[in-house]
């Protein structure tokens, strides 16, 4: 079967919309933000908010989540409370004031800002997982969450209260 399918991806056509290398190469970087630590260096993980293009939140290997500003080029706030890397980042679709994070340390975190507060807070710690958490997606009701880990199962979670449903 893996056969199969690397032979019908050779035989795919390239899309005629695809950029050229020459249109890639004349791109010119714009800005630079450093936001996370240089040891150990690296951001892993992005997301942009649903409603405001402005607002980014990236996760990073120093264990933290920023979110950054594009429009003014600063970090707005930086989300600490994770002992190990961040795995991936997300703001809730509804476009409302949560961000989730998941990382190596087993943890999930569901952070809120309340009505006419500037800052994040942790409002919920998931920790059902006995490996990394590498993942999350929202349910589309956007009531509920689901992470999927390195332990080979997924979990299912109510954002109003953050508690646990189901494992598979």
């Amino acid at each position: 079967l893996f056969f199969r399918l690397i032979k019908s991806r050779k035989k795919r056509q390239i899309p005629a919309d695809l950029s050229t290398a020459e249109a890639l190469a004349s791109f010119e970087q714009l800005s630079s933000n450093p936001m996370h630590k240089t040891s150990p260096a690296g951001v892993l993980c992005m997301d942009l908010h649903p409603t405001n293009p402005d607002l980014a939140v990236t996760g990073g290997k120093d264990s933290n989540a920023i979110i950054f500003n594009r429009a003014s080029k600063k970090a707005e706030q930086t989300l600490t409370g994770h002992s190990k890397q961040v795995t991936d980042v997300l703001f809730h679709s509804s476009g409302s004031d949560t961000v989730i994070t998941t990382s190596a340390d087993r943890t999930a975190k569901v952070w809120k800002r309340a009505e006419g507060d500037a800052k994040f807070s942790v409002s919920a710690t998931l920790s059902k997982h006995t490996g990394d958490v590498t993942e999350a997606a929202l349910h589309t009701s956007g009531d509920y969450l689901i992470t999927a880990g390195m332990d080979k199962t997924w979990c299912f979670w109510d954002l109003a209260t953050g508690a646990f449903t189901l494992m598979v």
